[in-house]
């Protein structure tokens, strides 16, 4: 768990530090929050949010890539029965 300490700053009210109980760490800070965050280090939470992140993305990238393709081909198919119906329009019968 987390060790508090307090200290008296110089000339001003004293300073409660939050200190990093990790093996070997030992970094102190002045605000809860930032040792919250320093955590991260020794545990990896970040890096699995950014893989869960990018994972995402990439799922809407593919999903994104389907339907373009979807609409790609369905505006390839019209512009060939358009063609035929031009061409049909144009011949002598």
């Amino acid at each position: 768990m987390n060790g508090v300490r307090s200290e008296k700053s110089v000339g001003g009210p004293s300073l409660q530090l939050f200190i990093c109980t990790h093996a070997s760490c030992g970094a102190t800070f002045t605000r809860q929050w930032r040792l919250n965050q320093h955590e991260t280090v020794h545990t990896g939470a970040v890096r699995k949010r950014v893989h869960e992140i990018i994972s995402q993305t990439f799922k809407l990238l593919e999903s994104i890539f389907t339907i373009l393709n979807v609409l790609v081909n369905s505006a390839r198919a019209s512009a060939q029965s358009l063609t035929v119906v031009a061409v049909s329009q144009e011949s002598p019968t």
